[in-house]
C-alpha cells in the first residue's frame, strides 16, 4: 500500500532527526483535531503536518487543509502557551507557519521566499525543541 504524501514528507523531515531526538505520532480514533506529531526534547513542540501541490500562479493561494478541529485544537493549545506550529510540505521542501499564522495562506511566490528544506526543518524543530534532553 502506497503512502499518502503527507505521510511521507513528515517521514523524510524524521530521516534528518537525531536518533535520540523522541517523537510520537499522534492518532486519537475518539478525539479527532490533535496535531499530528509531538516531539519532545528539553521543550515540547506539537507539529500539525500537511501536504500541498503548489499551484501554478503565482499569486493563488496555497491552501492549508486544516478541519475546524484541528483550527480549535491548535488554537486552543497555542493560547495555552504550548508550542504549535504548522507545517505546509510541498515537493520541493515546506514552510513553517508559528504563531497563528496557519490562519493567513501565502501565495505561491511568498510561499516560495520562505521555502525550507527537509533537513533545514528538521534542524529547525531540533533548535525549536532544544534537542534531546
Amino acid at each position: 500500500m502506497a503512502s499518502k504524501p503527507e505521510t511521507t514528507f513528515t517521514s523524510s523531515v524524521h530521516r534528518h532527526l537525531p536518533k535520540d531526538l523522541h517523537h510520537e505520532k499522534m492518532c486519537n480514533p475518539y478525539r479527532g483535531g490533535t496535531a499530528d506529531c509531538w516531539y519532545s526534547g528539553l521543550k515540547d513542540l506539537w507539529v500539525e503536518y500537511k501536504f500541498e501541490v503548489l499551484p501554478k500562479r503565482d499569486t493563488t493561494l496555497v491552501p492549508i487543509d486544516l478541519s475546524e478541529l484541528q483550527i480549535e485544537w491548535l488554537g486552543s493549545r497555542y493560547c495555552e502557551g504550548r508550542d504549535v506550529v504548522v507545517i505546509v510540505g510541498c515537493k520541493e521542501g515546506g514552510v513553517i507557519f508559528t504563531n497563528l499564522q496557519w490562519n493567513f495562506p501565502l501565495t505561491k511566490k511568498d510561499f516560495q521566499m520562505r521555502l525550507m528544506t527537509r533537513q533545514q526543518i528538521a534542524k529547525w524543530i531540533v533548535e525549536r525543541t532544544g534537542g534531546p534532553p
